[in-house]
């Protein structure tokens, strides 16, 4: 078990082998039939993602401060996701020079890495660590920036697509990560606040972006979550998603198709 997994970390970031010497289709991946019906529901998709950021955008007390929050990086990053997920079934190319994934895929297959566990760590951290019942019930656009654009991901990426995950993969996603940590650090020092909550006092918590990460406040705290997030919690659940991505079985070329075939005949 141990030998099939240091097996996985050798394979390319893109690599369209696996460990049992299968080779991906990229026809069949990244443009499955019935074309039309995924298409229909890719772009359906699209739209509904589109409608949650617009949503998100007015109903902000400071649309120009969108960014400061982890939950709309993820939502754009989820956005730009589907929209090469939808180009790349319908027009674009996906196949490059000696059959291996050309930039449109492998921006797909990034987008598609970062998306899936960037929300599925954004659904956790919120409900465990954020939501708390007594300002009220979740609403419709917190339970789509926490845990809907996830389903979405899912839904797309790994079960209509059957994109595998490459172990490798990982370093887009964490450095994804460490980037905005930095920018969260860079933020808590700053005097920007928190336009969501901020009170003007100074010396309330309601100036950080999320409370649990309060730098001027609590540094301490803060640096704990942060380290146990980016060392702990990041690879876990990454190593928990490709282990669910492995339920999936990828789309593999017609020559390995009909290999499988003989050799069942063979041992039938």
């Amino acid at each position: 078990m141990f030998c099939g997994y240091l097996n996985e970390w050798r394979l390319g970031m893109y690599s369209l082998e696996d460990t049992t010497s299968a080779r991906l289709s990229l026809e069949k991946t990244f443009k499955p039939a019935p074309k039309i019906f995924f298409g229909v529901v890719k772009l359906a998709i699209t739209v509904w993602v589109i409608e949650v950021i617009i949503h998100v955008l007015v109903t902000r007390k400071k649309p120009q401060c969108f960014f400061y929050f982890l939950t709309n990086w993820q939502l754009t990053t989820v956005l730009a996701y589907f929209l090469f997920s939808l180009l790349t079934h319908t027009c674009l190319p996906v196949t490059g020079t000696g059959g291996e994934p050309n930039i449109y895929a492998r921006i797909t297959w990034t987008l598609y890495v970062i998306s899936l566990n960037l929300s599925f760590v954004i659904l956790l951290l919120y409900w465990f660590l954020e939501f708390n019942p007594i300002f009220g019930p979740p609403t419709y656009i917190r339970v789509m920036t926490h845990g809907g654009v996830f389903l979405f991901t899912l839904l797309d990426g790994m079960i209509i697509n059957r994109i595998p995950i490459r172990l490798k993969q990982f370093i887009w996603y964490w450095s994804y990560c460490f980037v905005y940590l930095v920018w969260n650090v860079i933020h808590g020092y700053s005097p920007l606040g928190n336009p969501e909550k901020s009170d003007g006092d100074p010396d309330s918590d309601d100036d950080a972006i999320y409370t649990i990460l309060s730098w001027k406040n609590r540094p301490k705290t803060a640096a704990v979550v942060s380290v146990l997030v980016l060392f702990v919690a990041t690879p876990l659940l990454f190593h928990i998603l490709w282990l669910v991505s492995k339920l999936f079985k990828p789309r593999y070329s017609e020559q390995r198709v009909k290999l499988d075939d003989d050799e069942e005949a063979g041992e039938a």
